[in-house]
């Protein structure tokens, strides 16, 4: 398998994986192998993000929008990660774990923080991705 290929590989267990974790936290049904899904993730934008920070994202998000009759509804996919939003979600989902930190406050998704820009260099997409956390 050569190196484009085995980054394919990569993107798709990324999706799949992103994709399932969804699911369980918002409750929803999304299929990972759908072209629009997959698209996003293997959109060249999106080679920048590991499972760490896509899980960050949604559990971020999870906290923020479920409950909320107005916002649960874009637990989507497509909403969370779009190229014109995720940036955005996961300096969000930074934010407040470095101020929860700073405050010496625990908080549930404390486990999944997405790494910092700083790290991205020295990342694949699962070297920081605990499966038992």
């Amino acid at each position: 398998m050569n190196a484009i290929e085995r980054r394919k590989q990569e993107r798709i267990q990324i999706c799949a994986e992103a994709i399932k974790h969804l699911n369980e936290k918002a409750d929803r049904l999304f299929k990972p192998d759908t072209r629009a899904i997959l698209m996003l993730f293997t959109a060249e934008w999106s080679h920048q993000y590991g499972i760490k920070q896509y899980k960050g994202v949604i559990d971020y998000l999870v906290l923020k929008w479920k409950g909320n009759p107005e916002m649960e509804q874009y637990l989507r996919p497509a909403t969370i990660f779009g190229p014109e939003k995720f940036p955005e979600y996961l300096a969000e989902a930074r934010s407040l774990i470095y101020h929860q930190i700073r405050k010496n406050r625990l908080i549930p998704f404390i486990k999944y923080s997405p790494v910092h820009r700083s790290e991205l260099n020295s990342l694949t997409a699962f070297k920081n991705y605990d499966p038992h956390g």
